[in-house]
């Protein structure tokens, strides 16, 4: 094996020169005496049998190899840096780094729980908000560890897959529209649709045309929140489900159940990892998610629903 000349604490020391501009403002970021980091950087030229600074210049400047040495030494730090972390966070049980995705309709309803049932368990966790094709792509190309999103018909290889919860579609309009059946919205009201490029739009358009049934479609909406604002305003109907309900659950006041005589569509809400290291963490993760998102559903959607007498006959 080849011997390493050069340690880390003697590229710190460059960096820092470097990032500073000057020994004496390095040495003051490191704590260190400013004959220390001097020594530290002599030390390093030698050990490389190469000039790295050009000291006859001010601000200091780089030589070519020293813009290398930064280029490449900077990666090193911040990778010694995460493996640091890492070792730390194991021998203290924890987690070092997470990377996590959610759909919007998890992010909205649970987001904060999930990452409060991480904060004990993962020193860093970095997490974000995207669709649920964008979410498979970052977890295939490496980009998060997990995401917590919707089945997709087509799922690679290299993805696990632990179920959470199922639920069912529902159909829902203004309080104040006199329609009791989906025959009756599709022929005298408007449909608001999530739109096709997203599972969901697919899976109800989809739905619909199965079923023969052809609304007027005049709004095709991304955001859920958007489309349950729009039909408190008596602006249209939609097919949608209790999680996306529970994203606005103040709404609920101004929609009403519409019962689906048809068999009704189901979403999957999974949670999808890479098959790493952390393999052992995911699988007793999916519980306590699924725990979760039950009993936020429960107490945001299925009590309300059932203290209003709505249950009975329609979900």
């Amino acid at each position: 094996m080849k011997e390493i000349l050069f340690d880390f604490r003697q590229i710190q020391a460059f960096l820092a020169v470097v990032e500073t501009g000057a020994f004496t403002s390095a040495a003051k970021k490191l704590g260190l005496t400013q004959s220390s980091i001097s020594q530290q950087i002599a030390n390093l030229e030698s050990a490389l049998d190469t000039e790295l600074i050009n000291r006859s210049q001010r601000p200091i400047q780089m030589t070519v190899t020293g813009q290398e040495l930064y280029r490449l030494g900077t990666k090193l730090v911040n990778e010694g840096k995460y493996l640091q972390d890492r070792l730390n966070a194991i021998r203290q049980g924890q987690i070092s780094h997470l990377r996590i995705g959610f759909v919007d309709s998890i992010s909205k309803t649970v987001g904060l729980d999930i990452l409060q049932f991480l904060q004990p368990k993962v020193k860093h966790v970095y997490q974000i908000t995207g669709t649920a094709a964008g979410l498979l792509s970052a977890l295939t190309k490496g980009e998060i560890n997990l995401a917590i999103t919707m089945m997709h018909t087509e799922m690679p290889s290299s993805v696990k897959m632990y179920p959470l919860i199922e639920e069912e579609f529902l159909c829902i309009c203004p309080k104040d529209w006199p329609e009791t059946c989906l025959e009756d919205l599709c022929q005298n009201r408007d449909y608001i649709a999530y739109t096709s490029n997203t599972p969901t739009g697919m899976q109800t358009l989809n739905w619909l045309k199965w079923n023969n049934l052809h609304p007027n479609i005049q709004f095709e909406i991304t955001d859920a929140d958007d489309i349950l604002k729009l039909i408190a305003k008596g602006y249209g109907w939609t097919l949608t489900t209790p999680l996306f309900i529970s994203i606005e659950p103040a709404l609920s006041e101004k929609l009403k159940l519409v019962k689906i005589d048809h068999k009704k569509a189901n979403r999957k809400i999974v949670l999808l990892c890479r098959d790493d290291e952390l393999s052992d963490f995911y699988q007793t993760l999916a519980p306590e998610v699924k725990s979760i998102l039950e009993k936020m559903l429960e107490n945001r959607f299925y009590q309300m629903m059932r203290a209003e007498g709505k249950a009975l006959g329609i979900f």
